[in-house]
């Protein structure tokens, strides 16, 4: 593709979306929404963010694939907290309705908030030896913060919304439920 010729990892196509979803490109989110094939890719970023996070935060070896499914878990969960406050309550006015006269596709979803979970491979950095319990928090809230923001960039252009805040506010609101699912199977 000529238009991907000035794309970081240009030739490595999964390289490239996580990148353009870490730098919360509208664009990358509105590609990956609409090709089915970004399907298994959006599964292979959030397997990566999941191990990314195990070893950043100290997870054995052994541990590590029961870490990553409670993990994989936990953001299925959030994608459907999303997808159902979206679709199938219509919320209203506060968090807003899909503005899209198509039907939602779940999978659309799916690979939007997969792409989104790009910046959470930086968890990987708290496997640092020596790296405090200060510095390791920061980077934690920095990467929840970015991580957010790229799921709702990710839910506002699969919902079409004419607002960010509208997705931030649904994607808020299945961030905590999640959270606590994740701490749980963790």
């Amino acid at each position: 593709m000529s238009s991907d010729a000035g794309r970081p990892f240009s030739r490595l196509l999964i390289l490239s979306r996580m990148s353009g979803a870490a730098a919360l490109n509208s664009r990358t989110f509105d590609e990956v929404k609409s090709d089915e094939a970004t399907t298994i890719q959006a599964l292979v970023v959030v397997v990566m963010a999941a191990v990314a996070t195990g070893i950043g935060l100290g997870t054995r070896l052994g541990g590590l694939p029961v870490f990553v499914v409670g993990w994989s878990v936990s953001w299925a969960t959030w994608v459907l907290i999303v997808y159902v406050l979206t679709t199938v309550l219509r919320p209203g006015p506060l968090l807003g309705s899909l503005e899209t006269a198509a039907e939602p596709d779940p999978l659309a979803l799916a690979r939007a908030a997969g792409f989104a979970q790009s910046p959470v491979i930086f968890q990987v950095f708290g496997v640092i030896p020596g790296l405090g319990v200060t510095a390791y928090t920061t980077i934690f809230v920095v990467v929840s913060i970015w991580q957010v923001a790229a799921v709702s960039v990710g839910v506002r252009q699969w919902g079409n919304y004419g607002s960010t805040l509208r997705a931030v506010l649904v994607v808020a609101a299945g961030f905590a439920p999640s959270l606590v699912l994740e701490l749980v199977l963790s």
